[in-house]
């Protein structure tokens, strides 16, 4: 864990020296050679981290050694933020020029060795990088005549590494030099003929065996056979390799097809694209050079040893399945010997008996998952930890940097996914848009194996009437993340902690109004649903903050002093439904990534600026005004993706008002995956024309819309050809949607004054081999209350028409007191042969007339005998 810190504060520093070098700046009192020395030691200290930790497990002492390098290199990180800030303070001064700029703030790096306040005594900091240097050689000279710590080998193989890279193979095969595959060549090609005609289903077809067979001679000769033959409509091959990487894969098939990369870096978006791009065709994909896994020829000895391993478990499953998950990543013998015998099994007593296994998968992991996973500890137990706000809280901590500012979050997801593998992480909800992992918790055990490994830095903090605060000191006195709980009791976190330490604070239900401005180096600060009435100004003053979530409060105005934090990247304002507007300098909020506020209260009214946060990459609300925020400020904010983005429109009917959707440029917003448009009053229908989203998007809410003429690209699958989740709610009447080719999910709502559904809804041109909602599975009518009837096909649409709805599995009918009967016709040709509709489940509730004509009836009958019915 301490590498985490020491490698953050190398990699920051390191620039510094560079710029000093390039600019040719001199820094005062000779502290240039001291911040160059500075970085020699780091790096000669990491060089023998590895050793160190492990030795410290079991070692008191070593634990201290390393404690005494983490200390250090806090300090360090505190005093770059500090350096930094100033940098940019003068920069915006614009008064003076780089060097003179440099000259007057490189005090602010020989500040590294402490966390001060506000230094401005250059000689005085001077003498404390002297300081640093000698703490640093004192350390140094302690593993000298004491520990002896064996340094990280240059050669040594890091976790990520790669043994070795497969020759990349083509298509390309001379016929001529090919003898006796004529057989087999006729038997697969007839195969793949045969299969291919068997529907739309996909089929697989494996060409096994050991290595140098002639596998891939025999899949160039069938692949070739079809270059020439118009059977498949698209022919991709695709040299798979070893490692196997997904993301690859599907690049190399996007750029098969379109002779172009795709620029996504999502593995969801692009099986998306994939998913678009070859939908309705018939098509050939050769995947050549697929490994599988290595067969162990020692498979008695493993078992054996594997025996050996499962004692030591102690019966508890818990332990097996985290051990079970860290031996399938090994192969050999050698692994397996080295997890049996490691020292790790050689802790205290009182250890023993939980910890060990945990510790083995554990110290698998690379250093910067080890630092994630252990700051999980600030957490309660069994508190369900939604993910995203999880992995912003270790962006504040500095935990995924390295890292380009684009990349952050998907190296944290990345290492989500690693945790959950290894069974760090139970209870895995998953997002039904990106695949990702939504939310997760911890199981008990896992949980104390946190706080175990951070037990002199994290802590849980719950004050009853009955305890006696002071005992908890011994414990907190060190603490650098805070949990604090006290019920009320009116207590202070000053009573038991260096709170000037502290780098995170979740506090709940009450905050003691001097604490805040004694958080000096806090990063992550959770004051939500604790009772604040009023941020104070001193908010301005916690330099560090990163992270701020004041949701849940009854607080009416924020104090101005809040966009002074330079460093801060996210902001959670959800559920203050007392505050107004944000603060008119929000623009200086330069490296702000996530404003959070509320999705369907009266959102605040934000200040012109907003335009210069371009480094946006979550913006959940934003509301249009008169005389206040425009359309137009969206224009530049390109970097918004993922969550939901809410935008509210007030009475845009105006000329000017066309100009400023234009100018917010949703088309050109290709992360953005959900978003909802909400109108209240009248909205021209060339507002809405502009108000195009991108292609690239999965899920739309149209909310509000009172016109009869909806704007074409939503009825136009090229213009929302990814579109898989759409929401019509408080609209007047419904536009054709039969088109979106991607839509899986449809839901009406509250579409009050909906009185009739025709069949133009299903967007059917006569044209017999377009397909009305092709891949549609749920479809939900929610409190149409006037709705009285849905339009069926007539007899002779019903023989000719092509299918509707071929994929639906669910029809719901909530709450439509009115409507009499479903289109019997229509739902019959969902599916073409059967003159079935495929649905799993039909759902009638609070629909009286629907519900009194079933009963009559017996029945419907273009249902399956497999449907379930729920009236």
């Amino acid at each position: 864990m301490v590498e985490t810190i020491i490698n953050m504060v190398v990699k920051r520093l390191a620039p510094i020296i560079e710029k000093r070098v390039r600019d040719e700046v001199n820094l005062v009192l000779n502290s240039a050679n001291e911040a160059g020395s500075l970085v020699s030691k780091l790096t000669k200290v990491q060089e023998l981290l590895d050793d160190a930790e492990r030795k410290g497990v079991t070692d008191p002492q070593v634990k201290s050694w390393l404690g005494k390098i983490e200390d250090a290199a806090y300090e360090m990180d505190d005093a770059l933020d500090e350096w930094e800030m100033k940098i940019h303070e003068l920069e915006m001064e614009g008064s003076e020029d780089v060097s003179d700029c440099w000259e007057k703030v490189s005090s602010f790096i020989q500040s590294l060795c402490l966390c001060f306040e506000h230094v401005v005594d250059r000689r005085r900091i001077a003498l404390k990088i002297k300081e640093l240097n000698g703490r640093l050689e004192s350390i140094a000279k302690e593993n000298e005549d004491e520990f002896k710590f064996l340094p990280k080998l240059s050669g040594e193989k890091n976790q990520d590494s790669q043994d070795f890279k497969r020759v990349l193979e083509t298509s390309y095969v001379d016929k001529s030099k090919v003898k006796g595959r004529d057989d087999d060549q006729k038997i697969l090609v007839s195969k793949l003929l045969s299969e291919s005609k068997q529907g739309n289903d996909i089929h697989i077809i494996s060409i096994v065996g050991t290595g140098g067979l002639g596998k891939t001679t025999l899949a160039k000769l069938v692949y070739n056979d079809f270059k020439e033959n118009q059977h498949f409509q698209q022919k991709i091959w695709i040299c798979v390799s070893d490692p196997f990487d997904e993301i690859r894969i599907a690049k190399a098939i996007l750029e098969s097809i379109n002779k172009t990369s795709p620029n996504l870096t999502e593995f969801q978006a692009l099986l998306q694209c994939i998913e678009t791009t070859v939908s309705g065709k018939r098509f050939l994909l050769v995947l050549d050079d697929i490994a599988f896994e290595k067969q162990k020829e020692h498979h008695n000895i493993l078992e054996a040893i594997g025996r050996e391993i499962a004692q030591k478990c102690g019966g508890l499953p818990l332990a097996a399945k985290t051990l079970g998950s860290l031996l399938s990543f090994k192969d050999t013998v050698q692994e397996w010997n080295n997890v049996l015998s490691s020292e790790i099994w050689q802790m205290e007593i009182a250890e023993v008996e939980i910890f060990p296994h945990l510790y083995l998968s554990y110290n698998e992991l690379l250093p910067a998952v080890k630092r994630c996973f252990s700051y999980c500890a600030i957490f309660p137990k069994d508190l369900e930890i939604d993910v995203n706000t999880l992995i912003r809280m270790w962006m504040a901590q500095g935990f995924l940097s390295g890292e380009t500012t684009e990349k952050m979050e998907l190296k944290g997801r990345q290492y989500i996914q690693d945790l959950a593998v290894r069974s760090f992480f139970q209870d895995i909800e998953e997002d039904d848009l990106s695949g990702h992992i939504s939310s997760c918790n911890m199981h008990d055990i896992i949980h104390d194996f946190a706080q175990f490994l951070t037990k002199s830095e994290c802590f849980i903090v719950d004050i009853t009437d009955d305890e006696d605060i002071t005992a908890k000191e011994v414990f907190c006195r060190n603490a650098r993340h805070l949990s604090w709980e006290d019920h009320g009791r009116a207590s202070s976190p000053v009573l038991i902690c260096s709170v000037e330490k502290l780098r995170s604070f979740l506090c709940a239900e009450y905050l003691p109004s001097h604490v805040l401005g004694t958080l000096k180096s806090v990063r992550v600060l959770d004051l939500s649903s604790c009772g604040l009435q009023e941020l104070s100004p001193e908010i301005g003053n916690l330099i560090h903050l990163r992270y701020l979530d004041l949701s849940g409060n009854p607080i009416r105005e924020l104090p101005r002093t809040l966009c002074d934090l330079y460093y801060l990247q996210t902001l959670n304002l959800n559920l203050l439904d007392n505050l107004s507007k944000l603060p008119e300098e929000i623009y200086k909020l330069i490296n702000l990534r996530q404003l959070l506020v509320c999705y369907w209260s009266d959102a605040a009214s934000i200040p012109q600026g907003l335009e210069k946060l371009t480094g946006l990459r979550t913006l959940s609300c934003f509301k249009t005004e008169r005389g206040g925020s425009r359309l137009g400020w969206l224009k530049n904010l390109n970097q918004l993706e993922r969550g939901k983005m809410h935008i509210i429109i007030d009475n845009l009917n105006e000329e000017s008002d066309v100009i400023e959707a234009q100018n917010a440029a949703l088309k050109n917003k290709d992360r953005l995956q959900s978003l909802c448009l909400q109108f209240r009053g009248e909205v021209r229908i060339d507002v809405m024309e502009a108000l195009q989203p991108h292609p690239n998007l999965l899920r739309l809410l149209f909310c509000g819309y009172v016109g009869n003429e909806f704007p074409r690209w939503i009825t136009t699958s090229r213009s929302l050809k990814n579109l898989k989740y759409l929401v019509i709610m408080y609209c007047s009447s419904l536009p054709p949607l039969g088109n979106l080719k991607a839509l899986e999910e449809l839901k009406i709502s509250h579409n009050e004054k909906m009185k009739y559904l025709g069949r133009e809804f299903l967007g059917i041109t006569g044209d017999e081999r377009a397909i009305a909602f092709p891949k549609l599975k749920s479809l939900k009518f929610i409190s149409c209350v006037e709705w009285t009837e849905w339009e069926d096909i007539t007899e002779e649409e019903e023989k000719d028409v092509v299918s509707i709805m071929p994929s639906l599995q669910e029809l719901v009918v909530f709450n439509c007191s009115n409507l009499k009967a479903l289109p019997h016709r229509l739902l019959r040709r969902t599916h073409r042969l059967l003159r079935r509709t495929p649905l799993d489940e039909l759902d009638i509730t609070d629909s009286h007339l629907l519900i009194e004509q079933f009963k009559s009836s017996g029945g419907y009958e273009f249902l399956s005998p497999t449907c379930q019915v729920k009236i």
